[in-house]
C-alpha cells in the first residue's frame, strides 16, 4: 500500500540539495500533499529555480521566506506553516539550510565560526522547537501506533566533512574549519 500523502517543510530548498528534494518529492508517484520549501530570499535570483517550480505545482508547493539563522524568521514561518496545515499538522521536517566558511584554522574568524553555528546548529535546533507543536499534530491525527513516515520525523542534514574520522586526511584539500565543526555539532542535535 502506498504511503498516505505527508506535509514537508525543506530550509535552504532554493538550490543544490534542498532543491533537488522539492523536485524530488512533488514529482514522486505519491506525492506530498504539501511543501514548504523555505529559503532566505524567495523572490531573489538564487530562487529562480524554486519559483518556475512552485509555478508548475501550484496547489503543492508553497514558497516560504525564512532565514534558519533568525529565530524572528524561524517563529514567524512556524506560525504560518501551522495556519495553513491545521489539525493535520506537519509530518516532515528537513533542515538543510546551511553556510560553508572556508578557511584554515589560521585565517577562520571567530565571525566565521560564529555564523556556521548560527546557521548549521542553532538554527536546526530552533526549527526543531518552533516547529514541534506541528510535528506534535501530525503524530496526533496519525492517530495508528508505531513509528510511520505518515506521522512526524526531523531530519537534519549534516556532511562528510562532519567526521571527526576524515578530518585528517581531506583538510589539506578542503579545510573549512567553521563549517566542520558545525556540522560534526550538528549530529547529537538529530538524536
Amino acid at each position: 500500500m502506498a504511503a498516505l500523502p505527508v506535509n514537508v517543510l525543506i530550509t535552504g530548498a532554493n538550490r543544490g540539495l534542498g532543491l533537488e528534494m522539492v523536485k524530488q518529492m512533488v514529482e514522486a508517484p505519491c506525492p506530498v500533499r504539501k511543501l514548504f520549501a523555505c529559503c532566505r530570499d524567495p523572490h531573489g535570483p538564487r530562487a529562480e529555480a524554486l519559483q518556475t517550480l512552485a509555478k508548475k505545482h501550484p496547489g503543492i508547493i508553497s514558497i516560504i521566506r525564512l532565514d534558519a539563522s533568525d529565530l524572528c524568521s524561524i517563529k514567524d514561518s512556524a506560525q504560518l506553516v501551522g495556519s495553513l496545515v491545521g489539525t493535520g499538522g506537519l509530518n516532515l521536517l528537513i533542515n538543510n539550510a546551511g553556510i560553508l566558511a572556508k578557511g584554515t584554522l589560521q585565517d577562520t574568524t571567530p565571525e566565521d565560526m560564529q555564523s556556521s553555528f548560527n546557521t548549521n546548529v542553532i538554527g536546526p535546533m530552533n526549527m526543531i522547537k518552533e516547529f514541534l507543536p506541528h510535528l506534535r499534530a501530525a503524530v496526533q491525527a496519525n492517530g495508528k501506533p508505531g513509528m510511520s513516515c505518515n506521522k512526524a520525523a526531523v531530519i537534519n542534514i549534516s556532511s562528510i566533512m562532519g567526521s571527526l574520522d576524515l578530518v585528517k586526511p581531506t583538510y589539506v584539500h578542503f579545510p573549512a574549519m567553521a563549517y566542520r565543526i558545525s556540522k560534526a555539532s550538528d549530529n547529537p542535535l538529530t538524536l
